[in-house]
């Protein structure tokens, strides 16, 4: 190319000039994409870095890169060819306010959703439509409409009668009970109280007594009674022993201590007298529990100060402090009175009933169980019940425990299966473990014990000496874990 005359600049050569030139100069419009047609990734990997670039029918839709760092570098060339395809993958799949490259091919995949609307349908038309020919009001009504006459807030429409735009059944319908059971006890319903259940109801439907019957259906589901627990005072009311006749014939004593030492004295014991009222407070030693909350009130106003001058105060005490009356107790309590034969719910307790053994927790179980039929009255607040011959819990209950049954129900002497039907016997299956603890500086052996019936994960310690005491038939020495 050096020599004279040795290179011509031909036509094309010129054109390739002009087209390198243009190229080089002019920024590259990215063409927009046709979610119909198939995207295609290019990409390559160098030593430092990753690109990519997203094409359709040959034309360059968006283009990324990235520097690579740490571990990344030692990769193989397939590897970050790799890490390239899926670098992009993820970041053009990214929501468009986050990825202003492809924000319309983001969109595509994020944006996409499907819609489907729903309305109930009351499929019990065609019955109502024939009991309203068997209720001479409503047929009555139905005539007076068709004939063009005008009634007050109701209308007809060939077909379903309505007062206010609400669907009219007559009150002796077997389809109101369906309804009640449907807004109240299904899935949707929930088991909501009186005013939900009668407030979702009166939107769509209307009959005479509509407001009555919910509130009688939903105070006598069984579902609810057995579940809920009420809303009321603590039942049954104070039992006060027998006034005596005479002064200082029926006392009643307390000790208060803790106390700082005053003229030598640290404890106070109180006596009352429960016909006067009147309180005796002699000084002496003892050791009990705090329970005369009025007394220490009175004697930390006015000995707070001076804690050591205490004693000066009892002669006061003695006059001013006042002896709780059951009068007053009872207004925030609640009289329930049954007598024989009434059917009641049953609340037990199984934490605190050994024999009401739960299978795994009780936070979702029963609030009441039975009905149980009452047999005899038991003093003034107490019940004998008629429990199942299997039960091995004491059948005298507190009125607090108990709950009558709403509604009709049919008896059954066979109960299903339930906690407190069933006593629970504990019996050893497995030893799974042993170990030594500490209990008042002293070693103790327990035993790491998996009950029949119970997984390994509910296994309890407990003491190997108490353990072969109540199981001697046991052998201990084959079970032991080596």
């Amino acid at each position: 190319m050096l020599k004279q005359d040795s290179y011509t600049w031909s036509p094309t050569a010129e054109a390739a000039f002009d087209e390198l030139r243009q190229a080089m100069a002019s920024t590259p419009v990215l063409a927009l994409p046709n979610f119909t047609k198939p995207f295609f990734i290019e990409c390559d990997a160098s030593g430092r870095g990753i690109g990519a670039v997203l094409m359709q029918k040959g034309r360059p839709l968006a283009y990324i890169s990235k520097a690579l760092s740490g571990k990344n570098l030692a990769m193989s060339t397939y590897d970050k060819e790799m890490l390239a395809i899926v670098f992009v993958v993820q970041k053009w799949r990214l929501k468009g306010a986050e990825n202003s490259v492809a924000d319309a091919l983001s969109r595509r995949f994020e944006d996409s959703h499907f819609h489907a609307i729903s309305s109930p349908i009351f499929s019990h038309l065609t019955d109502i439509m024939q009991e309203y020919k068997a209720d001479p009001a409503l047929s009555l009504l139905i005539d007076r409409l068709q004939s063009s006459q005008s009634v007050l807030n109701y209308s007809y429409d060939g077909s379903i009668l309505r007062y206010k735009g609400r669907i009219v059944l007559p009150s002796s319908s077997i389809k109101c009970q369906h309804i009640l059971h449907e807004f109240h006890a299904s899935p949707t319903g929930g088991h909501s109280g009186f005013l939900r259940t009668y407030k979702r109801l009166k939107v769509s439907f209307y009959w005479k007594g509509l407001k009555w019957s919910t509130k009688l259906f939903v105070a006598e589901c069984d579902v609810c009674q057995r579940n809920k627990a009420e809303t009321v005072h603590p039942l049954g009311l104070l039992q006060p022993l027998p006034i005596p006749d005479k002064i200082w014939e029926d006392i009643s004593m307390d000790f208060i201590d803790g106390l700082r030492t005053s003229k030598g004295k640290t404890s106070i014991f109180v006596v009352v007298d429960r016909l006067s009222n009147s309180a005796y407070h002699p000084q002496t030693d003892g050791q009990t529990e705090v329970v005369n909350r009025s007394l220490e009130g009175y004697l930390r106003c006015f000995a707070g100060h001076q804690p050591s001058t205490w004693t000066n105060w009892l002669p006061w005490a003695e006059w001013c402090c006042p002896v709780t009356n059951e009068v007053f107790a009872d207004k925030k309590r609640t009289k329930r009175v049954f007598a024989e034969g009434d059917w009641v719910y049953l609340r037990l307790q199984p934490y605190r009933q050994s024999t009401l053994h739960p299978n795994g927790t009780h936070k979702l179980s029963l609030r009441y169980y039975g009905p149980f039929r009452i047999l005899s009255r038991i003093g003034t607040v107490a019940y004998k019940l008629d429990l199942p011959a299997t039960s091995k819990v004491h059948p005298v209950f507190h009125v607090s425990c108990l709950k009558r049954k709403l509604g009709v129900h049919t008896p059954s002497q066979q109960l299903p299966d339930s906690p407190y039907v069933v006593a629970w016997e504990w019996q050893p299956f497995a030893i799974l473990d042993r170990g030594i603890f500490k209990r008042n500086n002293r070693p103790i052996t327990k035993l790491l014990v998996q009950w029949q019936g119970q997984f390994k994960e509910e296994a309890t310690w407990e003491e190997c000496s108490e353990f072969a005491a109540c199981f001697p038939s046991f052998q201990l020495a084959d079970k032991l874990p080596s």
